[in-house]
């Protein structure tokens, strides 16, 4: 199993979320494996003969996929059989069609219709699940809402949440279990903290695709000055964390200042988000060190930071350093040097 695989099967299985904005013009990364695709409506009408990932609005499978599947949608629907397991992150999910390894969900609603059928364990959040398919191991079940059981479970029904309605022409092999019984607003609190968590990455991806599409090359050579100047760019951070508020403080009591004082408050919101993209995409080059610079390594990156930011103490830590460096990175680039540059003239 390669690097991107198994990180992307990592954030899937401990963290789901949806993906609710719009990218137009599609852009196709790469035919060979894996197969990568962003674009607004992504439908796939040949048959594929690896991993398939793909992000966009409305997601069709039409052909099959010998491999593994990895989705970030508005929509998911899967009409063609898939080889390996699904990894689905949506608002609403339908599978009309057989999945041969597990399926992995975040959604608002699950469809398994008569013609889905889960060869091994389905699990995930979701608000409705309902079944009228076949699941052949186990269903792992974390509802909010009260889903409907009336197709076959061969293993287990675990449930957390919402108890499910079990139909009368429904068929459960093994037993039906309460996994976190009088904990649901614990339970309610982690999908909301997981969601969150899902956003602010998949945010981070988009703001990264948009700096891309705007000038590759001109984010490359930020990159490369946020590799060499690491050590400057956390000391500026810190010195900058504590000139900003008592500049912002200052200026917000006067009426000239004002403005100014949300400006510099704004960008220093900015430079979160887009001093989080570099670091991204400097640790996803690190993986990728022989590709050229691209939503490769910031797809990898942003899911290593994910990975390496929930591990207790070392994720705050770096958590830390992430939005130090970052902001530096802003000040030091945007700020200091032009300043330098002007003097020099």
């Amino acid at each position: 199993m390669n690097i991107f695989k198994l990180l992307l099967s990592i954030l899937f299985t401990f963290v789901f979320g949806f993906f609710g904005t719009r990218i137009t013009n599609a852009e196709v990364i790469s035919k060979e494996a894996p197969y990568i695709e962003v674009s607004n409506d992504v439908s796939i009408q040949e048959n594929k003969n690896t991993d398939v990932y793909v992000i966009g609005d409305n997601i069709n499978v039409e052909r099959e996929i010998v491999g593994d599947f990895f989705a970030i949608g508005k929509k998911i629907t899967i009409n063609s059989p898939i080889k390996g397991t699904a990894h689905l992150v949506a608002e609403q999910i339908t599978v009309n069609a057989p999945i041969s390894g597990s399926l992995l969900y975040l959604a608002d609603n699950v469809y398994i219709s008569s013609l889905g059928e889960i060869e091994k364990d389905a699990y995930g959040f979701t608000n409705k699940l309902v079944l009228d398919g076949r699941i052949g191991q186990s269903l792992n079940l974390n509802s909010k809402s009260t889903s409907t059981i009336s197709g076959k479970i061969i293993g287990d029904l675990y449930y957390s949440g919402s108890k499910p309605e079990i139909l009368e022409n429904s068929f459960i092999n093994g037993q039906v279990i309460e996994t976190m019984k009088n904990q649901n607003i614990e339970s309610s609190n982690r999908f909301d903290l997981i969601i969150s968590k899902i956003l602010h990455s998949l945010t981070i991806i988009l703001v990264g695709f948009i700096l891309f599409r705007i000038n590759k090359d001109k984010l490359s050579e930020i990159v490369v000055s946020y590799k060499t100047g690491f050590a400057r760019n956390i000391l500026i951070g810190i010195v900058s964390l504590i000139l900003i508020p008592v500049i912002v403080i200052a200026l917000l009591v006067s009426i000239i200042g004002f403005p100014i004082g949300l400006f510099i408050t704004f960008l220093a919101i900015f430079a979160g988000y887009f001093g989080y993209v570099i670091p991204a995409l400097a640790l996803g080059q690190k993986v990728f060190e022989k590709r050229p610079l691209g939503i490769l390594q910031l797809i990898t990156g942003v899911l290593l930071l994910d990975i390496l930011t929930v591990t207790p103490i070392i994720g705050s830590t770096l958590s830390i350093i992430i939005v130090v460096s970052s902001i530096g990175l802003v000040v030091n680039k945007f700020v200091l040097k032009p300043k330098s540059e002007k003097r020099k003239k």
